[in-house]
């Protein structure tokens, strides 16, 4: 990441710990819930969350990370005006567009982990060549390249803490949460580990 420039509105990504989340602008109750799960555990456990410059699910991360405290980065090719640009800046977070590669490219080599929910082959391929841990979230495998990644060997979760043993944050589905999204309203717990 520090060989590849970049520009920049908002914070640097200089020394930061990335949670990206590879998926389309389709979001249905599954792959929202989902979603949602991963990035208040994720961002609750002290990751940035990063995302493709996409409408739906940037709105959904900077929901919820306006609620949890956590910083957004959008990648993006350009720095064209976006909706609600203050919204983002808000989560402590920024607007990257790399020079010389694609903002997903940029992405993926940016971050600590990848959780995946739709994926191009090409994506599927700089992942194992630049071997970045990832992970298949559960709506994943709904489309052919997310089932074959998972029979290729690539892990599944339900929600970022479920790839670890002992998870610091435990996010879940609460009638009583104080967390939301447009369908659910969630909770979580905190362990000592």
């Amino acid at each position: 990441m520090e060989r590849i420039s970049y520009r920049y509105r908002g914070e640097s990504l200089k020394g930061r710990k990335i949670v990206s989340f590879l998926t389309n602008d389709y979001l249905d109750m599954a792959k929202e819930r989902s979603i949602a799960l991963s990035i208040i555990e994720a961002s609750l456990s002290g990751y940035d969350i990063a995302l493709i410059d996409r409408g739906r699910i940037i709105s959904l991360a900077e929901n919820l990370l306006l609620q949890t405290g956590g910083r957004l980065y959008v990648f993006s090719e350009n720095f064209s005006q976006r909706k609600n640009e203050e919204r983002l800046y808000l989560t402590g977070g920024g607007l990257i567009v790399p020079d010389d590669m694609s903002g997903t490219f940029f992405m993926l080599s940016a971050s600590s982990f990848v959780l995946i929910t739709e994926l191009k082959n090409s994506e599927l391929s700089f992942i194992a060549d630049n071997q970045i841990d990832s992970a298949l979230l559960r709506p994943a495998l709904r489309n052919e390249r997310g089932e074959r990644a998972h029979q290729e060997g690539m892990v599944l979760a339900d929600s970022f803490s479920s790839l670890f043993h002992f998870p610091r944050i435990v996010a879940y589905e609460s009638s009583s949460g104080n967390i939301t999204s447009p369908s659910f309203r969630f909770d979580y717990h905190r362990f000592k580990c």
